[in-house]
């Protein structure tokens, strides 16, 4: 996938347009409640889960990719959405994940 400077990714949609999503669009990722991200399919489930670890490792200099921990932060994410679904997606993994 290559990063590009436009984005459909503020999580209004039911849908992510991942063909121009990079970094410089984070704000709309702000956005997405828990609800809406619950509600994506799986693949775009997935590329938000992979881009907010990513975006969160980066911030955190760390730059070692832990999958298991992975995992268990997004079950714990998860669970956390299942009962918040007006909650944002990065509340719940400031909340959520460690």
């Amino acid at each position: 996938m290559s990063i590009q400077p436009e984005c459909q990714c503020d999580g209004r949609a039911g849908k992510i347009d991942r063909r121009n999503c990079g970094a410089e669009r984070y704000a709309g990722f702000n956005k997405i409640t828990c609800g809406t991200w619950l509600a994506y399919g799986p693949a775009d489930q997935d590329f938000v889960r992979y881009f907010m670890s990513g975006y969160y490792n980066a911030a955190a200099s760390n730059s070692v990719l832990d999958y298991e921990r992975l995992q268990r932060n997004s079950s714990a994410v998860v669970a956390y959405c299942k009962k918040n679904k007006s909650r944002t997606l990065p509340t719940a993994i400031q909340n959520r994940a460690s």
